[in-house]
């Protein structure tokens, strides 16, 4: 607990601590499997399209930002990232056969076109950046922060890590907006989405940082999903404030529990693609009923947590 964590280490902790102590502190990690696939799988996918998108907003940056080109310059642009990933992702890892790899990068395309053409219509008085890193990680020449600053929860002496999908900046500093890209479909009603359980954390995490790192007047951290037109309510004012609080007193809780002993299987232990599945018992559904009266009993601190929105 005293190493930086990142969304996917507290998401561990918030919700499986005892796969968190199998990852963290025993150091038992997944097998990965280097097959060449028939399709990316879903963390695959969602790098792919942030590369893409990172690369687009780069270059058009140069080109004075995303609200000053047109559509056939974005599409252009993006188009040519596009080329310049579909060439050196094969070389670095697995992707699809040549066809299916094809129709992989056009459906990223099509993705990062609909997330570029959403902030067509920002004010010019902005400055963006993607893939900013923070918590210690470096950041390329002109970031708005120095990378050695900790990022540490509210209360709880938990320092986190991370990457910013993008942040736009005005340039008085006056306000910043946070946008944390999806390319899955949203489950449930997503406009009153916050932390969905501690499924998802990052626009909280994303907020603490620049509240840490810049300390604008104004955050605003929305969530875009990118495969349909629907982006949630975002989340600022009191409603942040709130879930920001609300996630200190969450991790304070699961660090309770953990430092106490308890160390046990949480909600997610029990979702049928846990990477972690190997590592229990055969009959999950058996060993749950077995255990599920003691497990909730110890659970029973951070339930309330795991079912807030």
């Amino acid at each position: 607990l005293e190493q930086p964590l990142s969304s996917t280490a507290l998401r561990l902790l918030l919700r499986d601590p005892q796969a968190f102590v199998w990852h963290h502190a025993l150091d038992w990690r997944p097998k990965e499997f280097a097959r060449r696939p028939l399709v990316l799988n879903q963390a695959s996918f969602g790098e792919l399209v942030h590369e893409l998108i990172a690369a687009s907003v780069r270059q058009l940056d140069r080109l004075g930002g995303v609200q000053k080109t047109s559509t056939d310059e974005r599409e252009q642009v993006v188009r040519d990232a596009a080329a310049v990933i579909e060439a050196s992702w094969p070389l670095e890892r697995a992707v699809p056969p040549a066809t299916l790899w094809t129709t992989t990068i056009g459906k990223a395309v099509d993705l990062t076109l609909h997330a570029l053409k959403i902030d067509e219509d920002l004010p010019h008085s902005l400055d963006t950046w993607t893939e900013l890193n923070f918590g210690g990680a470096a950041n390329p020449v002109g970031a708005p922060w120095v990378e050695e600053l900790d990022v540490v929860l509210d209360g709880t002496g938990v320092r986190v890590i991370g990457r910013i999908d993008r942040l736009d900046l005005a340039k008085s500093g006056s306000v910043a907006r946070i946008t944390d890209y999806k390319t899955s479909k949203p489950e449930l009603s997503p406009d009153h989405l916050v932390m969905d359980g501690g499924r998802e954390l990052q626009r909280v995490l994303y907020a603490i940082a620049i509240r840490t790192l810049i300390k604008p007047g104004r955050v605003v951290a929305r969530l875009l999903y990118l495969g349909t037109p629907l982006t949630t309510r975002p989340l600022e004012s009191e409603r942040l404030d709130k879930a920001i609080t609300d996630l200190s007193a969450f991790v304070t809780a699961a660090t309770t529990a953990l430092n106490s002993g308890f160390a046990i299987a949480g909600p997610d232990a029990f979702d049928k693609y846990s990477a972690y599945r190997l590592a229990r018992p055969a009959d999950l559904q058996g060993y749950l009923a077995d255990k599920c009266a003691a497990l909730a009993v110890a659970n029973a601190p951070l339930e309330d947590w795991r079912s807030c929105p």
